[in-house]
């Protein structure tokens, strides 16, 4: 063993910029990834049926393009051969990632997981920008053809590149019924999620020796069997179970196919079958009614993996508002399952603390958990009291203090100087997934309390209409609440 890794270590010096396995190393690794090979792959059956029909409605598309049509332009010889080798490239890697989880090589699968996402966004930025199937077609042309890769097709400038293009579509109004959903901070969120999901698998790289040799025999239990089996964790901190990559795998693919039939229902070259052979008209469509099929299956999978959420509060009215947004899935709170927690709201952000709480209760239940943190945010004092709303005097002071220690710290200013917003942050967590809804009402802080209908800051908080959040029913509030608009702004993500 010693000697083993005298030899690897000598080689990461030697290559370390280069991503090479040395030989030896390799032989070493796979000697040992051959005997721990997984007795059973009955625990992900359902996702690997799903990838199967993924990797083959991609491939039926990619059949049906047509790249031996001598008599067309070069402009379509050129498009049609980009079509056909993205397409051709992303089911050839599905079906690899089928392969090396079945065998347990569940690094080497994340590793061909990265090199699927890449090719996904690539997909979606060669449908919607010309200059790119040029750069694409030159690529791979080219003896240098890295180089070009890594200029044209960085991961950060495919990401914006997309970004700017949902920018367009809500801007001119093309988005349709989906246009809601395409708001401002929904488009940032997707953003946001893209980078963070190749970030994770961009830290698969061949190079890393030390982890893999240093945790051979490092033994994990997996959970989701019914009679846990015991398996090695040859990659470290790096392993994750087929279940989870192949169910990653979907949920990339089904995002990604949503905007691909988007995109391509407005191309007028698909619409016409331009680059689809006539005979091969009926493979197109074939792999199109798979994907839709898909799309409705991984839907209810994701729901009925994510059905019953427990929600960070025992406050029954706060369960209500959540319950009557999220109807599809069973929302229990910590009493309903004997949970007595208190997570310490130690963050300097609504997101951290709502993240942090989701997180941890998610951790000692071993259920999803959707948590929520919210707060006053003065305009004139830099957002104060913010994530402090609840505790800026301290723990032991009443909200009635609280509330006639704002009203004298502003009496000083007047009309618009008193502006302030509710700010709520609703956080869904559950094994490393997370999504995050934001929302927030304007108005500004009242001369004096009024109102009897509210709590917390209710009674000072005025808003455009003239009346405070505590002069307001129960119904009325729900309707316009920060924390109604977080969760509708969260429920828009979970699908994904």
């Amino acid at each position: 063993m010693r000697k083993e890794y005298e030899e690897i270590d000598k080689e990461v010096l030697k290559r370390n910029n280069e991503k090479i396995s040395s030989y030896r190393g390799l032989k070493f690794l796979y000697r040992q990834m051959k005997r721990q090979k997984p007795k059973s792959t009955k625990h992900y059956k359902k996702e690997k049926e799903i990838a199967q029909w993924y990797a083959l409605a991609i491939g039926l598309l990619a059949l049906s393009i047509n790249i031996n049509e001598e008599k067309e332009t070069e402009e379509y010889q050129l498009d049609s051969t980009v079509y056909f080798s993205l397409l051709t490239n992303i089911s050839n890697d599905i079906f690899s990632i089928i392969k090396l989880v079945d065998n347990g090589l569940e690094f080497q699968a994340n590793i061909i997981m990265r090199n699927l996402i890449e090719l996904l966004y690539t997909l979606l930025v060669v449908l919607i920008n010309k200059e790119k199937r040029k750069e694409y077609y030159d690529s791979g042309r080219l003896q240098n053809s890295y180089e070009v890769w890594n200029k044209n097709f960085k991961m950060s400038k495919l990401n914006e590149e997309l970004f700017t293009y949902e920018t367009k579509v809500f801007e001119e109004g093309l988005a349709g019924e989906n246009s809601e959903i395409l708001d401002e901070e929904f488009r940032k969120n997707l953003k946001n999620m893209r980078r963070n999901i190749y970030k994770h698998y961009s830290s698969y790289i061949h190079n890393d020796y030390i982890s893999c040799v240093l945790s051979c025999y490092s033994p994990k239990i997996h959970k989701s069997s019914k009679e846990p089996e015991l398996n090695y964790n040859l990659w470290g901190a790096y392993n994750y179970m087929g279940q989870s990559i192949l169910d990653s795998l979907n949920r990339n693919m089904m995002m990604t196919m949503l905007y691909f039939k988007k995109i391509i229902s407005k191309d007028e070259c698909f619409r016409n079958y331009k680059y689809i052979s006539e005979k091969n008209h009926f493979l197109w469509n074939d792999g199109i009614i798979i994907l839709f099929m898909l799309e409705e299956k991984i839907k209810k999978e994701i729901r009925r993996k994510m059905k019953k959420i427990v929600v960070a509060t025992n406050n029954k009215g706060k369960l209500k508002e959540i319950n009557e947004i999220l109807k599809e899935y069973n929302l229990i709170s910590l009493k309903d399952i004997d949970c007595d927690i208190e997570v310490e709201e130690n963050q300097d952000t609504f997101e951290g603390n709502s993240l942090k709480k989701a997180k941890e209760i998610s951790k000692i239940t071993d259920m999803p958990c959707i948590a929520d943190d919210s707060g006053l945010c003065i305009d004139i004092l830099d957002g104060w009291p913010g994530v402090y709303t609840a505790r800026f005097l301290g723990e032991n002071t009443t909200q009635e203090q609280r509330n006639e220690a704002i009203l004298e710290k502003m009496k000083e200013f007047k009309g618009e100087k008193r502006r302030a917003r509710v700010k709520c942050v609703m956080t869904y967590y559950y094994e490393g997934k997370c999504f995050i809804g934001k929302g927030e009402i304007v108005g500004r802080i009242a001369e004096k309390r009024r109102g009897n209908n509210g709590f917390g800051f209710d009674e000072i908080f005025e808003l455009e209409n003239g009346k405070t959040l505590a002069e307001l029913s129960q119904e009325e509030k729900n309707v316009i609440s920060a924390r109604k608009k977080a969760i509708e702004n969260l429920k828009k993500q979970m699908i994904f």
